[in-house]
């Protein structure tokens, strides 16, 4: 299970990684950006979240397969401790239910990680792509106002004629 929970491509797992994946990502300033480079930026945005989001269904896939057989121990568990004679046999019945419930509580804190992550870029990604808007908008308008030439056609050319 914590194996399944490292193995996220999306995101990067580790502080220091995930520090580093958000500063190249989602940078702060934007001023200094070119068109290209915002396009390029957005590119890898989109690229990161479409791996976040097939690892997210990848985990829960592979969560899938390994709880299918979840239900059976615990049945099992559950009749061997009903039908346990003695405090010790009872013990390790109650202890082989409490294993198959940490495996799924495993399974949810995976699956809570993943979708977290998942929310978590995809809030990150909107805000940039809003900044880099903005950024854009600002980089396309910001030029000196000018008024309009006088158009250089003569409108009533073939009036005479």
């Amino acid at each position: 299970m914590a194996e399944l929970a490292r193995t996220a491509r999306g995101v990067a797992s580790s502080v220091s990684g995930l520090e580093q994946q958000f500063r190249n990502l989602y940078p702060d300033d934007l001023s200094g950006s070119d068109m290209l480079s915002l396009l390029e930026q957005a590119q890898a945005r989109t690229a990161n979240a479409r791996r976040t989001a097939e690892d997210v269904a990848r985990t829960a896939a592979e969560l899938e397969r390994l709880g299918r057989g979840r239900d059976q121990r615990l049945a099992g568990a559950l009749s061997a401790s009903q039908a346990a004679t003695g405090q010790t046999a009872a013990v390790q019945s109650s202890n082989q239910m409490l294993a198959v419930l940490a495996e799924d509580l495993a399974a949810l804190r995976t699956i809570m990680l993943a979708q977290s992550r998942l929310l978590a870029e995809a809030t990150a990604r909107d805000a940039a792509d809003r900044a880099s808007g903005d950024a854009a908008r600002q980089r396309r308008w910001s030029g000196q106002a000018r008024s309009p030439s006088a158009p250089r056609f003569d409108p009533l050319s073939h009036a005479r004629d």
